[in-house]
């Protein structure tokens, strides 16, 4: 698997990355942040957006009549603020550096080993539920139709619109209280899409797994 990169603005940052020491933000965390629009603020975080050109096409069940819902899209939205994501990328760019005012960058040189320490030690938290997901973001086209995506809450908290695709992230998320349960999310029809509520508090998890320093690469960046 290759490298894995996480992009950090201070050096100090870096230390801690490397001591092992990890911060899942919730998906509501960067759903109300406001410091940068379009480049960690994403009011769409953690929903995935159906809007086709024309307008949402249903069938009325009882009549066989179609219609046509214009200017209507499809939410489905996870839980925000029980999931929690690290974010990574799987490139080194300065232009990706610049975009996040990043002065430094780690690489991650042996994911899989990466990858299964915080696995083993998200296993000893009670509060943590079993299922963990980790892999590339997938950027989407809110015009093309999500299939199932919609009903399962991994793929949506893996799922960014495209005008994200610069930032090529891989992600590492678990979630509690069962927010990865099939079908928990939440739906709606919008003619305008409404902002959620922000979050009165956004939780923070650490995870300590130890120093990674064996299998990491500091880049200073600018």
């Amino acid at each position: 698997m290759p490298s894995l990169y996480k992009y950090l603005s201070k050096p100090e940052y870096a230390d801690s990355f490397i001591r092992g020491e990890l911060r899942f933000n919730s998906l509501a965390y960067f759903r109300d942040y406001e410091a940068d629009e379009g480049v960690r603020a994403d009011a769409l975080e953690g929903t995935r957006i159906y809007r086709p050109e024309g307008g949402l096409r249903g069938n009325n069940l009882t009549t066989g009549e179609k219609f046509l819902l214009a200017d209507t899209a499809f939410t489905s939205s996870a839980n925000h603020e029980s999931i929690f994501v690290l974010c990574l990328s799987t490139e080194l760019s300065i232009q990706i550096a610049q975009r996040f005012s990043a002065t430094v960058c780690v690489e991650i040189k042996d994911p899989g080993a990466f990858l299964a320490s915080v696995r083993s030690h998200l296993q000893l938290r009670k509060s943590v539920d079993p299922c963990f997901y980790h892999g590339k973001v997938t950027y989407y086209d809110a015009a093309v139709a999500p299939i199932i995506d919609w009903a399962l809450p991994e793929i949506v908290a893996r799922s960014k619109s495209n005008s994200f695709e610069w930032q090529q992230e891989y992600r590492i998320a678990f979630a509690e209280a069962g927010a990865f349960r099939i079908e928990n999310v939440q739906l709606s029809l919008q003619t305008k899409f409404t902002p959620f509520p922000q979050a009165k508090n956004h939780a923070l998890r650490k995870i300590r797994i130890g120093s990674i320093r064996r299998f990491c690469r500091l880049h200073r960046l600018l």
